[in-house]
């Protein structure tokens, strides 16, 4: 399924979400766990939590309830958020969060709150909007996942992710900084939900795909006239798996950036989709906790 939303829709959602938090007592600090797939609910949280001063941890959707029980009592949440689709994955894990502070979409999860009960609240702004913060898990390749916190925006929002979305696509796109983006990685990663609110604040709709289908990704580029998005090299090569005549069937010239990073891509896959798309691909390797490098295409071409 496809959403296309702009930052209007994402303030109104998180302005509710933020007041829904307000009314269960969350302090401004307080800390909000999310599970869920790339959704408007997903983005609702988002917004809600970095414009009222909260700290959002995202939770991957791959996870076992065993990993969500621990990631909630790890980051000491106190609310959590989840889609019901994963209702069983999140039954242990709501036994640490009380339950005017659980709340459920996509469907109804025993003991939480339903998100009507969040759509009730008004959407209108914020009268003292304060950056919030995010907190990540590391891939857990040593133990468990750790959690990552940064330093975060002290004062009026957008917070660290947003202000670093806004300023890459600013640095790689110029004037076209504000064009339409494509959402097709979960958003529980950090650089996914990075462009997509950069993105969001520069004016872009954003067209949010619920999950990556290869050619439902060049559907929406060609019917939105996609300006940028970001992907993972395993998306480049069911990309490159079509065959040549339905790769042909769409128009994909108005991209004018493709970030990639999170795994290293094979030379002949980048080189095919450079020869595809055109050298509108910039490359990232970095880590969670912050720092990394970055090569454009015609750098790597060299």
């Amino acid at each position: 399924m496809l959403h296309v939303l702009t930052d209007a829709d994402l303030r109104t959602a998180g302005n509710r979400f933020a007041r829904a938090l307000d009314a269960a007592g969350v302090d401004e600090r307080g800390a909000v766990a999310l599970i869920a797939g790339n959704v408007p609910e997903f983005l609702a949280v988002y917004r809600g939590t970095q414009w009222s001063g909260r700290r959002l941890t995202p939770m991957s959707t791959r996870w076992s309830a065993a990993e969500v029980d621990y990631v909630v009592e790890s980051c000491e949440a106190d609310v959590l958020v989840a889609e019901a689709r994963y209702a069983d994955v999140v039954a242990d894990a709501a036994t640490h969060i009380a339950p005017d502070r659980r709340f459920a979409f996509g469907g109804a999860i025993a003991g939480f709150r339903d998100w009507s009960e969040v759509e009730a609240f008004p959407g209108d702004p914020l009268p003292h909007p304060v950056a919030g913060n995010h907190m990540m898990y590391t891939s857990g390749t040593t133990g468990r996942p750790k959690g990552v916190l940064r330093p975060g925006v002290e004062g009026p929002p957008p917070g660290r992710l947003g202000q670093a979305g806004t300023e890459m696509l600013q640095w790689c796109l110029g004037a076209d900084a504000n064009g339409p983006h494509l959402v097709c990685t979960p958003l529980y990663h950090a650089a996914p939900i990075t462009y997509a609110d950069g993105a969001a604040l520069l004016g872009a709709p954003l067209v949010l795909l619920e999950r990556f289908e290869p050619e439902a990704v060049l559907a929406a580029i060609e019917e939105h006239g996609i300006a940028s998005t970001f992907m993972v090299p395993t998306q480049f090569v069911r990309l490159l798996r079509l065959p040549e005549s339905v790769r042909a069937r769409y128009d994909v010239s108005s991209l004018r950036l493709v970030v990639h990073g999170a795994a290293p891509v094979a030379p002949d896959i980048k080189r095919a989709m450079i020869d595809w798309f055109g050298p509108v691909l910039f490359e990232f390797y970095g880590g969670t906790e912050g720092g990394g490098l970055m090569i454009t295409s015609e750098e790597w071409l060299a």
